[in-house]
């Protein structure tokens, strides 16, 4: 009788020393702080925030690496910083699709990475082709429509957007943009 309690009192304690242990593992492994979030904190670095941005606010980058790094380090989600866009963008997309000889913009302010867009259809009769001019300059063109033509802004400034058609004086539906690929 003697003996089977002792294996008893045994198996018990084994049994609350392994319990005890599973849960003190488990508070310890759980406990180091900023074991998952040290690598999004490290992403902040070197120049890093510069790209990040909270998902709540993707179109505002972090202000500073110290910034980025708080929130990351504290368990913060990072995204990418997608810049709203720029206000040529804007102006281009805000023309309406239709019948067009030419559209002639002032100066509009673009982004670097934003790529301006026109695609052009049903040509009126005479009408052969239609140019996209940058600053008064050919940028692309095509001698045929329908035709789709863009440009890549190359560096963040003010642009003079211009297209026309070629041919006598008809004119084309033309459909203009401008994303951010």
């Amino acid at each position: 009788m003697f003996i089977r309690s002792v294996r008893r009192s045994a198996a018990i304690i084994a049994f609350g020393l392994l319990t005890l242990s599973l849960v003190l593992g488990t508070t310890s492994a759980s406990a180091k702080p900023g074991a998952s979030n040290s690598l999004n904190a490290k992403l902040c670095q070197k120049g890093g925030y510069l790209t990040l941005a909270r998902p709540t606010s993707p179109g505002t980058a972090f202000a500073s690496e110290a910034e980025c790094t708080s929130f990351a380090a504290q368990g913060g989600v990072l995204t990418a910083y997608v810049p709203a866009p720029s206000a040529g963008c804007t102006a281009l997309a805000g023309i309406a699709t239709g019948r067009y000889y030419s559209v002639d913009l002032v100066p509009l302010s673009f982004l670097a990475g934003e790529r301006i867009t026109v695609v052009a259809t049903d040509p009126a009769a005479g009408t052969t082709g239609v140019t996209l001019l940058i600053n008064r300059v050919a940028a692309d063109g095509s001698a045929t429509l329908p035709a789709e033509l863009s440009y890549d802004i190359p560096t963040d400034g003010t642009y003079a957007v211009m297209s026309i058609v070629a041919g006598g004086a008809g004119n084309a539906l033309m459909d203009f943009g401008c994303v951010r690929p």
